[in-house]
């Protein structure tokens, strides 16, 4: 579509998109997608190090993914509550592979039910890495924040609960 407009010059995004919501949505839905893709990659490629290497290869492709235009994702991360209900199929690809990759370490896993341990799987890495990708953290290096995520991320899924009253 883009390179249509690129061959023949002056085209108005608006004759794509009605509004900014729409321009937005697709913006969005363009980069659910590719993170999609990039899971996808880390399922391929092979963990010998078991749930931990598993966990680090896919906190650093969702860090690596955000780290590509960060102002489209500021922008992205500050129109959320518009966007989140169109995640759609790419939303629900990823949630199947976070899925697929936590049963294949499931021995290592305190949680029976993987539905759940994906989805908070899914909204801690999200929250966490566009807090580290996109805010600045003062004084933090961006590969101690990784191995941070990594460690929280691992925390919730191998950790002992914590005991509830």
């Amino acid at each position: 579509m883009f390179d249509c407009a690129d061959r023949h010059g002056n085209i108005s995004l608006y004759q794509y998109f009605p509004n900014k919501a729409s321009l937005l949505a697709a913006l969005h839905q363009r980069h659910a997608t590719e993170m999609a893709e990039s899971i996808e990659a880390v399922l391929a490629a092979p963990h010998g190090e078991g749930l931990p290497g598993a966990v680090a290869s896919l906190i650093r492709a969702t860090m690596a993914a955000h780290e590509v235009e960060p102002e489209l994702h500021r922008l992205l991360e500050r129109e959320r509550p518009l966007l989140e209900a169109n995640m759609g199929a790419a939303g629900d690809r990823i949630h199947r592979h976070v899925v697929e990759l936590l049963h294949r370490h499931r021995a290592a896993l305190r949680h029976d039910d993987l539905d759940m341990a994906a989805w908070m799987t899914i909204k801690m890495t999200e929250a966490l890495v566009h807090a580290a990708v996109l805010e600045t953290v003062d004084g933090k290096d961006a590969r101690n924040v990784e191995g941070a995520i990594v460690d929280g991320i691992l925390g919730f899924l191998s950790a002992a609960p914590a005991r509830r009253n």
